[in-house]
């Protein structure tokens, strides 16, 4: 792995607990043990023109234009709320792929709401049949949870660099801005894969104040 070099790309609202979440991703990305590595923190305003999901896309594709370098191979997208992640998640995410898109499951952090493992980001987890995965086991019942292609990932993936450079966030869409883009990735021939054996854990919002997004 020692010609990889891997954007860590994390996106920050900035309307919203901008120091905790700022600090939140700092420490994320301190934490991680892959060597060859730099980090594109994103937390400008920018405009809400065009789609529904305008804000979100237009934040991405400015994260990639301003810190996406000639020599990066690879971009792994971290949400500035993830609060629990592998250290060596960049390493087990390339052993799995380093040609294809590569996302682990993602679960809310423990919390008193839920007396379950409550998967999130469903709107973006899109099986290969095009249903979204379950907020409980069978997560994806397509694959029964096992490693599967997918239409769409979210919160946290490994990507090639290569897609982002032909491929571009797209604020005038309404669809949400990653099944918009893994839409033209396939297009293109891209595979997405899910992978169970890999697990991180997203905010309980109302806990730090938020509501779900």
């Amino acid at each position: 792995m020692s010609s990889i070099k891997v954007l860590v790309a994390q996106p920050v609202n900035p309307n919203v607990n901008l120091e905790l979440w700022e600090k939140n991703a700092n420490s994320i990305y301190a934490s991680l043990t892959f060597g060859n590595k730099t980090q594109g923190l994103f937390k400008e305003k920018v405009s809400r023109e065009g789609g529904k999901w305008a804000r979100t896309s237009r934040s991405r594709q400015m994260l990639i234009d301003e810190y996406l370098n000639e020599d990066h191979t690879h971009v792994l997208w971290i949400d500035a709320d993830v609060v629990d992640i592998d250290p060596d998640i960049i390493e087990k995410l390339l052993n799995i792929s380093q040609d294809s898109v590569v996302a682990p499951y993602v679960f809310l952090e423990d919390n008193n709401y839920w007396p379950y493992k409550r998967f999130y980001d469903l709107s973006c987890f899109i099986d290969a049949n095009g249903e979204e995965f379950n907020y409980f086991p069978l997560y994806n019942r397509d694959s029964r949870d096992k490693k599967a292609e997918v239409e769409s990932v979210g919160t946290c993936f490994l990507a090639p660099a290569h897609i982002h450079r032909s491929i571009k966030y797209d604020p005038f869409s309404e669809e949400i801005e990653h099944v918009n883009f893994f839409s033209k990735a396939r297009a293109k021939g891209i595979k997405i894969y899910a992978d169970p054996s890999i697990e991180i854990r997203h905010a309980f919002l109302p806990k730090y104040g938020e509501s779900f997004h």
